[in-house]
């Protein structure tokens, strides 16, 4: 393991830390730039790569996965990096978390997300992410996940519906707990210009904890299936098109819940349904 991170660095990630044919774990979180040196691709043994936090530009290869076999953990947020999300990364069996937040990343969410059966966490707002479809298809794909848990999608220009089938699946109905689209055409989920209704199949998400569709379109009105999610803490649905009545089970989110749930859901009633 090499940990570096949280350190005064300047410079650039020397090409010699990919001849470590034996490195696992690699964390670099300083002032660092340029970019990621291809050698760094050819460390198969590596499990976590966590360049967060830096000014790295450049892509990915797009066989990133291929050649990190063994990849865990990939931390690249809040950087410059650009181009598009290497699809290559279905290859990666067991990777369980990717972090690519905040950067410039560009061109559809591969639908092979899809196929990594132990991803957990997947973080990719702040990007240039794009959607050439109706719905959001690529949250159908993230379904056969069965143990995801942390979605964020925001602020990216995704401009797209709210699948049907993602709210309905049952695979996520037992792991998701964190859905962020919040912000600003893509918005963390919470600002992509979603349209349509809200689907009532959202209270299939049982252990759903926090969800922001923050600056969106959704029309129509808050479902009733919202009152089946017993430990929601956090809901964030502020400048939609929602109208009609608040539901009575809000009420009940207020049982037992800490300040930080009380204090979300004061806000929802105050002001977030009607979109001020």
């Amino acid at each position: 393991m090499i940990d570096l991170g949280v350190n005064s660095f300047q410079g650039s990630i020397p090409t010699e830390l990919g001849h470590l044919p034996n490195l696992q774990q690699l964390y670099l979180f300083d002032n660092l730039s340029g970019d990621i040196p291809m050698s760094i691709f050819n460390i198969s043994t590596l499990q976590i790569l966590a360049l967060t936090g830096n000014s790295l530009s450049g892509s990915l290869p797009t066989d990133m996965a291929v050649r990190l076999p063994n990849l865990q953990g990939v931390f690249l947020g809040s950087n410059q990096l650009t181009g598009p999300i290497p699809s290559s990364f279905s290859n990666g069996s067991v990777l369980s978390v990717i972090d690519l937040g905040y950067n410039l990343f560009s061109g559809n969410i591969p639908m092979s997300l899809g196929n990594l059966l132990q991803l957990q966490t997947i973080i990719l707002e702040g990007n240039q992410l794009t959607n050439d479809k109706t719905e959001l298809e690529f949250l159908t794909a993230l379904t056969n996940c069965p143990s995801l848990n942390t979605i964020q999608i925001g602020y990216n220009p995704l401009d797209g519906v709210l699948p049907r089938s993602f709210v309905s699946s049952g695979n996520l109905s037992a792991s998701l707990g964190k859905f962020h689209a919040s912000g600003s055409g893509l918005k963390a989920l919470a600002e992509n210009n979603l349209t349509g209704e809200f689907p009532d199949t959202i209270g299939n998400l049982r252990n759903l904890r926090r969800f922001q569709a923050y600056d969106n379109g959704i029309q129509g009105g808050i479902p009733s299936g919202l009152c089946n999610l017993e430990g929601l803490y956090e809901l964030n649905l502020g400048k939609n098109k929602l109208s009609g009545e608040l539901p009575s089970c809000l009420g009940n989110f207020f049982v037992e819940r800490d300040l930080f749930g009380f204090q979300c859901f004061s806000f929802i009633l105050a002001i977030k349904f009607l979109g001020k």
